[in-house]
């Protein structure tokens, strides 16, 4: 389903800035002096926007009256989609392919490849025929609360297939320069995922719109849903690859149906999460992080060490 299947590595979280754990929302709040502390969280949303009502709703079923009453619930805005910029800079276009890379079903083909021995593509193409990922997921994960030790996260409410896109990871697109501005802030510099960056451009087969651009001269686009954001925000990590790691993020282009033309701008891949088992229903959806020792640094540039609690058989003991 891709022409860049295959050569490079898929779409890894904002290494250098973001200091998303097991935990992401309680790794923020710990940033703040409050490590654990739940019943204290706080956020820098401005008032008047937090989706208080959307996270209660999507609070366990399981959990307590009592639980409900003493844990806050995380203060973001809740969004469906990307909050897109005015596209400064410019465009890096490439022709999209007509095929689909999905089924007749809606399931990604490339995870039947993958388990022939194919490497995952780093990107695909969603054709206007056939709006998967533009249709949003038949019914969005649950956000629930996991305890102390961990935090919120999210879990499947229905069974999923293998290759089913499970939801997106929604937030405001900023250049690389703005979100580094914003993370000067304690406690600001999470829930951050790259975005395609000026090799993959190149790798994709993309070409400036304007001849005598070179991609090193343009910035690359992060999205940040730390103030505003979907269930994708809340998705932990597990090392993988492992059955605990059950969830695949992927970047995915989407032809608009209300566009006349077939050319795509590399820069701006939507974030979507795909089943890459069948996962049973109530099941907490993770993915692997992709991060390394030396990726995420204090103020100082010394390296941070996160621990990780996944569980896996393949858990490498830490997440950075």
């Amino acid at each position: 389903g891709s022409p860049a299947a295959g050569l490079i590595r898929g779409p890894t979280l904002h290494g250098k800035l973001s200091s998303l754990g097991h935990s992401m929302w309680t790794w923020a709040c710990s940033r703040r002096g409050q490590a654990g502390g739940a019943k204290q969280r706080s956020c820098s949303v401005d008032s008047g926007t937090s989706s208080t009502s959307s996270t209660q709703s999507a609070m366990s079923s399981s959990s307590s009256r009592h639980e409900a009453e003493v844990i806050e619930q995380p203060c973001y805005k809740q969004i469906e989609a990307c909050i897109l910029p005015p596209r400064p800079g410019c465009p890096w276009l490439m022709r999209a392919p007509s095929s689909s890379p999905y089924t007749e079903r809606g399931r990604l083909r490339a995870f039947a490849c993958a388990r022939g021995g194919q490497q995952l593509p780093m990107a695909v193409f969603e054709p206007d025929w056939q709006p998967v990922v533009r249709s949003g997921p038949r019914r969005s994960p649950e956000v629930f609360w996991l305890g102390e030790d961990v935090g919120w996260g999210a879990r499947t409410r229905h069974r999923l297939e293998l290759g089913e896109f499970v939801c997106e990871y929604a937030g405001e697109v900023l250049s690389d320069a703005d979100v580094e501005a914003r993370c000067l802030a304690p406690g600001r510099d999470a829930f951050l995922f790259n975005l395609t960056n000026q090799a993959q451009w190149r790798c994709l087969g993309a070409e400036p719109a304007a001849q005598e651009v070179e991609a090193e001269d343009e910035e690359s686009y992060v999205i940040d849903a730390f103030a505003a954001g979907n269930v994708g925000r809340f998705l932990n990590h597990a090392c993988g690859p492992s059955e605990e790691a059950n969830v695949t993020p992927l970047y995915v282009f989407t032809a608009e149906s209300d566009s006349s033309s077939d050319l795509i701008d590399v820069r701006f891949p939507r974030v979507a999460f795909f089943a890459n088992r069948c996962i049973a229903k109530g099941e907490e959806l993770r993915y692997d992080y992709d991060m390394h020792a030396g990726d995420v640094c204090d103020i100082e540039g010394q390296a941070r060490f996160l621990a990780c609690l996944c569980g896996s058989q393949a858990c490498r003991g830490r997440i950075y």
